[in-house]
């Protein structure tokens, strides 16, 4: 990712979709040059709601009339951790529908985990993995407490839900800070991760794959209170754009890091190298000898072998109250593994 580049969104590696089906590049492009065009001719825009108490699903009925609900980021409990969950709802005009798209990903994406723990090659590993409880009940409420969404839609429809009970902000993509050039990075010190894996594997359901990784710091110097930090893995697409093991279509995503969370967008960085990067807005949270996993399962991308890096970043919010990824940008970054790692699929240790 390009230092102070342009975000697009709370889920930004989803936020330029506006429907269930991906957007070309031109079209991409119009939505970062401001408003575009709904069914009916009337202007819509991205914008990214956050909550000032998480809400329950039935609560998004109030939305779903007047926007486009694409992505929400819940809450979710294992054992009596809590962690967070981002899930593409795009198409889903019915909170029943939203709730089972919910209850869907999410158990693929615990199934997942527990597939590759229980691999032949994690079987020796300990003291880094997610404990999942035996039993699950995944109609359980306590899993889909949601804290922020993202929508498209009409300006006048924004406007109105500027004061709904329990909205704190409305952030739109059109009034991010295209300039912001403030730049925190520092010499020396430390905020990357040094040790960890990463696990790029089919999916438990047809047709999907997923990029895995667990990681931790030994050390954090002097972080800042408005940091954040994005575990980046880029994909090799510089043959001929033959495309790449993970697509862009991202099905559901989560990490254990610190909330808020947010998906990075490849928007700007060309189509040699394909991004799948996920962060936390609240770097100063990371705690030391502590592992954290990061998850983004995707459809299946057009070719079965591939090659990638891991280069992390770190970077900061501007204004410093807004943690949606329009208001995240980058300092400075580190290759974890260099490229290009040909382990794709595979497990690569750093």
């Amino acid at each position: 990712m390009k230092n102070l580049k342009i975000k697009l969104g709370l889920f930004s590696l989803l936020a330029i979709f506006a429907t269930s089906v991906f957007l070309t590049s031109c079209e991409q492009e119009e939505i970062f040059q401001g408003e575009t065009l709904n069914s009916e001719g009337n202007n819509t825009q991205l914008a990214s709601i956050e909550f000032d108490t998480d809400i329950t699903v039935d609560y998004l009925s109030k939305f779903t009339d007047i926007v486009d609900i694409e992505f929400v980021q819940h809450k979710y409990k294992l054992g009596k951790e809590t962690y967070a969950g981002i899930c593409n709802v795009s198409g889903k005009k019915k909170t029943s529908e939203i709730l089972n798209t919910l209850q869907k990903e999410f158990e693929i994406f615990l199934k997942d985990i527990e597939n590759q723990q229980s691999s032949e090659d994690m079987k020796n590993t300990s003291g880094n993995e997610v404990e999942i409880p035996a039993k699950i009940n995944f109609k359980d409420e306590q899993h889909y407490k949601i804290s922020n969404i993202q929508v498209k839609g009409t300006e006048e429809a924004l406007t109105k839900i500027e004061n709904f009970d329990k909205v704190s902000n409305v952030i739109r993509n059109i009034n991010a800070d295209r300039d912001a050039t403030k730049s925190h990075s520092k010499s020396g010190g430390c905020w990357a991760p040094d040790s960890g894996y990463i696990r790029f594997r089919q999916s438990s359901v047809p047709n999907n794959r997923y990029v895995y990784s667990r990681f931790r710091w030994s050390c954090l110097d002097d972080i800042e209170s408005d940091w954040t930090y994005e575990h980046d893995v880029w994909l090799n697409n510089y043959n001929n754009n033959s495309g790449t093991y993970l697509s862009q279509t991202i099905k559901y995503a989560s990490s254990s890091m610190p909330q808020n969370l947010y998906l990075d967008t490849n928007f700007g960085n060309g189509s040699g190298e394909v991004g799948f990067s996920i962060g936390t807005s609240r770097m100063e949270n990371l705690e030391t000898n502590t592992y954290y996993f990061t998850y983004i399962r995707t459809t299946e991308g057009s070719v079965s072998s591939d090659k990638f890096k891991l280069q992390p970043q770190q970077g900061h919010r501007t204004p410093n109250w807004c943690h949606s990824t329009w208001c995240i940008y980058g300092d400075q970054s580190t290759q974890l593994i260099p490229a290009w790692n040909n382990n794709v699929p595979g497990t690569t240790w750093f």
